[in-house]
């Protein structure tokens, strides 16, 4: 029999770990369908995931928010060796994609990051301080996170790792919570 650490046990675990870092961010996520964590590497064993950064915190900086971004994805991605992209991300049709969005309204479904993005209404926040990160298949949602935390003051400030990077680890969850584990 495999242990399974209780979700609320893990939530305290990284709750502590923000503390004793001098910031809390809070993740939360949902997986849709089943087998979504296998689907995830499948796509992502490509060595590339199309990914789309919505929203411009940092006015100005946005070559330097994609790059930020994906390195972000990168480093709490455990699985095959991938870069995230925005290469060809932003086609609605694309196979598989990561779609991740700064300061999204609170009223907007997760699955509609899986259409067409560019119909969207781009926030204008400044210092963004939530993010929703969606994964696709088309446009079928197969999992979903928000994570928040201290407004990050540039694209290399560490908050903003730590923001992307949070929900990027509730995004992905490392069993399939779909899966009976007795």
């Amino acid at each position: 029999m495999k242990r399974v650490w209780h979700p609320l046990f893990l939530l305290g675990i990284a709750l502590t770990v923000g503390a004793c870092a001098g910031s809390l961010v809070t993740s939360q996520g949902r997986a849709h369908r089943p087998g979504m964590p296998e689907i995830f590497d499948y796509a992502a064993a490509r060595g590339e995931m199309p990914t789309v950064i919505i929203g411009d915190p940092f006015p100005g900086a946005r070559k330097e928010l994609e790059h930020a971004g994906s390195a972000a994805l990168g480093h709490h991605y455990h699985g095959p060796p991938t870069r995230f992209t925005s290469r060809i991300a932003a086609d609605p049709g694309t196979r598989h994609r990561l779609i991740v969005m700064f300061d999204p309204p609170k009223a907007l479904p997760s699955a509609a990051l899986c259409g067409d993005t560019k119909a969207l209404a781009v926030p204008t926040s400044v210092g963004a301080s939530r993010v929703l990160a969606v994964f696709c298949d088309r446009g079928v949602i197969y999992s979903e996170a928000t994570a928040g935390g201290p407004a990050p003051a540039s694209p290399d400030d560490p908050a903003l790792g730590a923001i992307i990077g949070a929900a990027m680890t509730a995004l992905l969850p490392w069993i399939d919570p779909f899966k009976d584990l007795d």
